[in-house]
């Protein structure tokens, strides 16, 4: 488990990470930004909520960053630890179709509105929090 200030990023977009986040406390904002550097809003978590699993399951760069918006509580599992959860457990693989799948549709339509408003990578700036956990 590791804490978080407000303000801290977790992940970065396009990032080349793949742990997946289970948030215990605070509340998480998954966001990118546009080339004019605007925020555009994913979704805002709160405690009891997961993510990352997107690229914890296809190993691609992130399809957005995120940051805490209040002090939060994280635990974390690389991508293999993840994969090897979901295979001795069927019913939490299921879970997680559950929650990616709306999360998969909303970042194609989110796709075509950074596509159409220019929207930009930010990887300069390296998922100091996912490093925190070591090897994927």
């Amino acid at each position: 488990m590791a804490r978080l200030r407000r303000g801290e990023e977790i992940l970065s977009y396009r990032a080349p990470s793949a742990e997946v986040f289970f948030l215990a406390a605070g509340k998480v904002r998954v966001i990118i930004y546009s080339v004019e550097g605007k925020a555009v809003l994913f979704t805002d978590l709160k405690a009891g909520a997961t993510f990352g699993e997107i690229a914890a399951i296809d190993r691609e760069p992130r399809s957005a960053g995120a940051e805490a918006i209040e002090p939060c509580t994280v635990a974390c599992l690389n991508a293999s630890q993840f994969e090897a959860l979901l295979l001795k457990h069927p019913a939490m693989a299921y879970a997680t179709l559950s929650i990616s799948a709306p999360r998969w549709r909303l970042n194609r339509a989110r796709a075509r509105v950074q596509h159409a408003h220019g929207a930009k990578s930010n990887t300069s700036r390296a998922p100091a929090f996912g490093s925190r956990f070591g090897p994927r």
